[in-house]
């Protein structure tokens, strides 16, 4: 008689002490084959989970990407409409215009102006519908604080300020100065006035480079001649033409269409004529500076 007892979990037949060899050895047989099977479907299915977990990592990895080039995109937009929106309340700034209807002998100028809020920089466009005559004028927006309109850092002269002229003032946080004028500014004809010779007739004290003064080149010349050709308010081209031992220096005035508001044109004494001028939209320069 034999005994046949299996183990609890996995019912392996176990051997016995009071069996023989020839009755335990292939119930020993069995019992490995069966652990074999079982230790061979525990690998594939640990394999199979471990795949699984290797593909969810690459899965997590792959939204983690995602979700970080997202918040970037979501942060360069935000910039991007930071920037859009800088842009848009320059060009409202740049766009202020109002036209002053205060009687020209009245000092206390008053405008309003809808969408205007007081900063320091802010730009204004101001027409008058009178010439100023009051001395150290003022203006105030809305009803704000009333600052005085300075030229060159001073009160402009009555009569100074005239009227259906664009003014481009700018507040510095204690006044508005006159940024430009479409005529003249008053800086570029101090500084030009400035600019003279003390010089005699024998040495002007205008030098060239090597230091020779003009005077010795024009004394060597039999004559020196200025004309001039055309109409306008300044002067587009110089020509200089040499013919032997004379000098014929030709100037041309033109008439320019008007670009009104900048104040540091390169190429005009007067100021008002750059095709670059942030202000202009007609783009009619023409003294090509």
């Amino acid at each position: 008689m034999s005994y046949n007892e299996k183990t609890s979990y996995l019912s392996l037949p176990l051997p016995h002490p009071r069996n023989t060899l020839r009755e335990d050895c292939p119930r020993l047989r069995e019992s490995l084959q069966q652990l074999d099977a079982h230790a061979r479907t525990t690998d594939e299915a640990l394999a199979a989970r471990l795949e699984q977990a290797t593909a969810a990592d690459e899965a997590i990895a792959t939204l983690q990407t995602r979700a970080t080039s997202s918040e970037k995109e979501q942060a360069d937009q935000g910039k991007d409409l930071e920037r859009h929106a800088d842009r848009l309340a320059a060009l409202e700034r740049r766009s202020l215009s109002a036209t002053c209807e205060t009687a020209g002998d009245v000092a206390a100028k008053s405008v309003i102006l809808e969408g205007y809020s007081h900063y320091a920089g802010a730009s204004l466009i101001l027409s008058l519908a009178e010439t100023n005559t009051a001395e150290a004028p003022t203006l105030s927006i809305n009803g704000g604080d009333a600052l005085p309109i300075l030229w060159g850092g001073d009160a402009p002269e009555p009569g100074t300020l005239s009227a259906a002229t664009p003014w481009l003032l700018t507040c510095d946080g204690a006044a508005w100065q006159v940024t430009a004028t479409p005529r003249h500014d008053r800086n570029r004809e101090e500084e030009a006035a400035a600019y003279t010779s003390a010089g005699t007739a024998d040495e002007t004290r205008y030098l060239l480079a090597d230091g020779t003064d003009l005077a010795d080149i024009f004394a060597r010349l039999d004559s020196i001649q200025l004309t001039s050709a055309g109409a306008g308010s300044f002067v587009s081209d110089v020509a200089l033409d040499i013919e032997g031992k004379e000098i014929v220096l030709k100037k041309t005035k033109a008439t320019p269409g008007f670009c009104s508001y900048c104040a540091h044109c390169s190429h005009c004494g007067y100021c008002t004529y750059c095709k670059y001028c942030s202000y202009c939209t007609s783009s009619q320069c023409t003294c090509h500076c």
